[in-house]
């Protein structure tokens, strides 16, 4: 089925729109979640709730249905990854995180409005990534993975995933002086 036939099921409400969905893009989909979930239970998990999220969103009509659904699967993928580490965080790491966070993140981050703007403005730098800078840097800052755990999880060095995090903060950086948040 053409994905402007799908947009047309969302726009008239029929219940066969979430069903297309799948059968169109659930490889897609549970790619993008597997790799940043690394759990086929919680992969599964996050297609389920993109086919949800995508049937309250719909309308408006997106623009391009595949992008669409890559960008809530990814914002998904880090809500289920945020609610199942939430608990287990650290391990004795967030002191080092923080540390090399500290160079892009405003010191008075605990304020509760600045918290507020701050999450915004993460949940969107971590959007603006490419694909694999994004599954690096939530690894690493949301997860407090080391950069051993990373490397070893991403199939990739050391040296690429330092380098990557440290583009990463430089660019966050920029951007949180551009939204005017003093670092």
């Amino acid at each position: 089925m053409k994905d402007e036939d799908i947009i047309k099921l969302y726009m008239e409400r029929s219940e066969q729109a979430p069903a297309e969905t799948y059968a169109k893009y659930r490889g897609l989909l549970f790619s993008i979640a597997f790799d940043m979930l690394g759990s086929r239970e919680d992969a599964e998990e996050c297609v389920n709730d993109v086919l949800l999220k995508a049937w309250d969103g719909i309308p408006p009509a997106p623009a391009s249905l595949p992008n669409y659904l890559k960008k809530l699967t990814r914002t998904t993928a880090i809500d289920i990854n945020d609610r199942s580490t939430a608990k287990k965080r650290g391990g004795g790491r967030a002191p080092l995180i923080l540390d090399e966070l500290a160079e892009c993140l405003p010191a008075h981050a605990e304020d509760v409005d600045m918290g507020i703007l701050l999450r915004g403005v993460m949940s969107d730098f971590i959007l603006s990534l490419p694909y694999d800078d994004a599954r690096v840097f939530v690894a690493r800052y949301k997860e407090c993975l080391s950069v051993k755990e990373v490397s070893e999880r991403f199939g990739m060095g050391e040296s690429r995933v330092k380098m990557k995090l440290a583009r990463a903060r430089k660019k966050l950086k920029k951007i949180l002086e551009k939204e005017g948040i003093k670092v």
